[in-house]
């Protein structure tokens, strides 16, 4: 095996690493996102049984609890700018 074929095995892996690393993240992403949703929904269907409308609790809780996370990964990308 030559030299210029060792590098492109490993630029290679290096690529279906990355990819499967971007793959991972988004799966993450997606999973937070749904179970925050459903948390937020199992809080507001409890909160209407004191009287709240569900609709109006459920976007504030989610609200409350996304709201964070998405301000600190848009801190984390304009800080990573500069």
């Amino acid at each position: 095996m030559t030299h210029e074929e060792e590098l492109e095995r490993g630029a290679e892996a290096r690529r279906r690493i990355l990819a499967r690393a971007s793959l991972y993240t988004w799966g993450f992403l997606v999973t937070a996102l749904v179970i925050a949703t459903g948390g937020s929904a199992l809080i507001a269907w409890i909160m209407s049984g004191v009287g709240l409308p569900f609709v109006k609790t459920w976007i504030a809780f989610l609200i409350i609890v996304l709201l964070p996370s998405l301000l600190t990964m848009v801190w984390r990308a304009v800080r990573g700018r500069n």
